[in-house]
């Protein structure tokens, strides 16, 4: 039995900035890691070149990320469509069509009001199914939003949304991390003291007590606990509390949404032409190609329900889908230029069951509520925790792991 001042479990970014965080402040810290490597959602595969398996931008110029990224010295590079009229392909029949910039801009139009909704009730469904555009104008514009919050759109709140939106801080470009996005856990994680292969599967606790047991066996106590993981394991009630949490905690955790979203990953030889983006009817939403130094690697990105779905196939299944999709913008050609392929999800990863929060129709203010402490003693967060505009990012994970830091120092 090993004995801390505060045992933190989870060592994605969010328990990790919290350990830093910590242990500036005068704390014995330990992380417990369930897998065998830090980071959480964030993968980088470097088997041929720099490619990420999950987290893969830095959305926002402002963002907290950057502190670590100056600090360290790691190179990144916009990937921006600001002030791009054009940068959105729609692929149907093998061939991108020619209609595509005034597609892209009714559907952006078609959006264009729902960042101002503060009604309740309403659905993103709903919102875009009222607007007075085409089907295939409604379908992208459906497409577009839940698969970039992980979600269906029946299930997405428009008034959290909005609100979310209008919050944020973060500002409007996207960039990559060249060296690699696990360049900054492994940032955080210099100096702290951090046990992975760790999984938790019991905390037994009392007012100003807690005893966290592992899988394998170890132990280790402490006055308080900071648990980071995912609202997926949280919402299977995988990780056991003894007494149990809260109602309160746990019926707001129910009310946030946890998505899906899975990638595939094509390495293709140079003759495949470049693009920006194409948007396809079928499984995959979205593909963006990246040039690298060494290859092009051409992503497909879907989310919600079809991205469990696609989970459920098996990863040969899934791929297949994928180079179908793709095939249906780029022609039956493309299947010659593929000359490796992945599929990368985490709805299926025992540790953490789904990819992101999002804003669920009824959620209320159930991000807020699972920040408080439980007795001064149990203390959750995450980036489903962060309720000022920057929930399902990596720097709302750490904004929030540093906040909890905080309240543990400072009450």
């Amino acid at each position: 039995m090993e004995a801390y001042d505060v045992v933190i479990i989870g060592a994605g970014v969010a328990g990790l900035s919290c350990a830093k965080a910590l242990t500036e402040g005068g704390k014995r810290v330990i992380l417990l890691e369930a897998q065998e490597y830090i980071g959480g959602r964030i993968k980088t595969d470097r088997m041929y070149d720099t490619v990420e398996i999950g987290a893969e931008f830095v959305h926002g110029e402002n963002a907290t990320t950057w502190e670590i990224i100056r600090a360290e010295g790691l190179t990144a590079e916009p990937w921006s469509f600001k002030g791009m009229s054009d940068y959105r392909v729609y692929g149907e029949d093998g061939r991108i069509r020619p209609d595509s910039k005034e597609m892209m801009a009714a559907m952006y139009a078609a959006e264009e009001d729902l960042w101002e909704c503060e009604d309740p009730a309403i659905s993103v469904n709903a919102y875009v199914n009222a607007q007075d555009v085409p089907e295939e104008i409604r379908f992208y514009a459906k497409r577009h939003i839940g698969d970039v919050e992980a979600a269906d759109t029946e299930d997405l709140s428009a008034a959290k949304l909005a609100a979310a939106s209008r919050r944020s801080t973060n500002g409007e470009e996207n960039f990559r991390i060249l060296d690699g996005y696990d360049r900054i856990p492994e940032a955080l994680a210099r100096g702290l003291e951090v046990r992975v292969g760790h999984p938790v599967t019991q905390v037994n606790w009392k007012r100003g007590s807690v005893e966290v047991l592992c899988a394998n066996g170890a132990t280790f106590v402490a006055p308080r606990l900071v648990f980071t993981v995912p609202l997926g394991v949280l919402k299977k009630d995988l990780l056991k509390f003894s007494p149990a949490l809260p109602s309160s905690f746990t019926g707001a955790v129910s009310r946030i949404g946890f998505g899906d979203n899975c990638k595939i990953l094509l390495w293709v030889d140079s003759e495949v032409p470049e693009f920006r983006m194409i948007d396809t009817r079928g499984w995959y939403g979205h593909f963006w190609q990246q040039k690298k130094r060494n290859e092009t690697i051409i992503t497909g990105y879907c989310g919600g329900s079809r991205a469990t779905k696609l989970t459920n196939m098996g990863e040969a299944a899934a791929i297949e889908v994928g180079i179908e999709d793709i095939a249906s913008a780029l022609g039956e050609d493309i299947r010659a230029h593929v000359k490796q392929a992945r599929f990368c999800s985490w709805s299926d990863n025992p540790y953490i069951l789904g990819s992101y929060s999002y804003p669920k129709l009824g959620m209320g203010n159930a991000r807020t509520e699972i920040q408080e402490p439980v007795a001064d003693t149990l203390y959750y967060c995450g980036e489903a925790s962060h309720d000022k505009g920057h929930a399902s990012t990596v720097h709302g994970a750490i904004e929030m792991g540093r906040a909890t830091a905080k309240q543990i120092l400072y009450g």
